[in-house]
This record gives structure tokens, sequence and C-alpha cells, in this order.
């Protein structure tokens, strides 16, 4: 037996599918978001897809997060949530 989140319906989970985003460029092909957290300030800007190909490049999303610094406290605590499509 596997455990479901407890936010989706059972009525919906065959309809439902699950995509690996790995890559800003899989950002972009989804049409999906990034919000950028800092861990420790809790300082947090949302990017849509083409301002993150923009500023950072189409390579991982892992090695983006390595690079990000906080413009408020200056850390490199970066948690990045990709965010659907609206």
């Amino acid at each position: 037996m596997f455990a479901v989140p407890f936010m989706f319906s059972w009525a919906y989970r065959l309809a439902m599918s699950f995509k690996r985003v790995a890559t800003a460029g899989d950002l972009v092909r989804f049409h999906a978001s990034l919000r950028i957290e800092c861990g420790d300030c809790h300082a947090a800007q949302t990017l849509g897809a083409m301002e993150v190909v923009t500023r950072c490049g189409t390579g991982s999303l892992d090695r983006i997060r390595k690079r990000l610094v906080c413009a408020r406290c200056g850390r490199k605590a970066a948690r990045l949530i990709v965010l659907p499509p609206v």
C-alpha cells in the first residue's frame, strides 16, 4: 500500500500526472514558475520560467540553487519550489 498526499482527492488520482522538473529548460517546457525562498530570513521571490533562464541559464535547478545568494541576508540558503502553470 502506498501513501497519497492528503490534498489530493481519490476521485482525481487517475487524471493527475507527475512531471520531473530538473532544469530551467523544464520550467519553460511545462510553463511553470519558480519560487525562491531564503531558508534563514524567509525572503521570497517568484520568477517566471523565462526570467529564470535569462538570469541563470538553462542548467540544472540544483546548480542554480547552489549559486543563489539572498539579497537581504547574504547567505546561501535558498529553497526552490516549482509552481504549476496558472
